[in-house]
């Protein structure tokens, strides 16, 4: 026997719309509806939600808001109230943008308020 350990969706925000493209369909044809996709945003909303409740927490989300679409795309009004509340531009502010990329713009961003002092920019946070 051997032990395995899957993370918590809330360190899986890449699986999300994988899981969102699995459940979809599932949930939908038990209503004998043809949901296809989940807005932009909304998926951005999806991956900044803690998810508490984990996978069960999330096929339930989607469950309900399957039911309730018209259409065949998910928005977040078919959501609870608590993404309502999500602001996809402020946790993805940076999402397109190289973790080496930010760290030099910070660091010229530094040595600029220190004129060029290499030093004194290493001592800052």
């Amino acid at each position: 026997m051997f032990k395995l350990t899957i993370p918590p969706l809330q360190e899986r925000k890449a699986a999300i719309a994988l899981l969102a493209s699995f459940f979809m369909p599932r949930y939908a044809a038990k209503i004998t509806r043809r949901i296809t996709t989940l807005e932009p945003a909304l998926l951005e909303k999806l991956q900044q939600y803690p998810w508490k409740g984990d996978i069960r927490e999330f096929k339930n989300i989607i469950e309900r808001a399957v039911i309730l679409a018209d259409a065949d795309t998910l928005t977040a009004d078919l959501f609870p109230p608590e993404f309502q509340q999500i602001t996809p531009l402020a946790a993805s502010a940076y999402s397109d943008t190289a973790l080496s990329t930010v760290e030099r713009n910070h660091i010229a961003q530094i040595l600029k308020q220190t004129n060029g002092n290499k030093a004194e920019t290493a001592r800052l946070p």
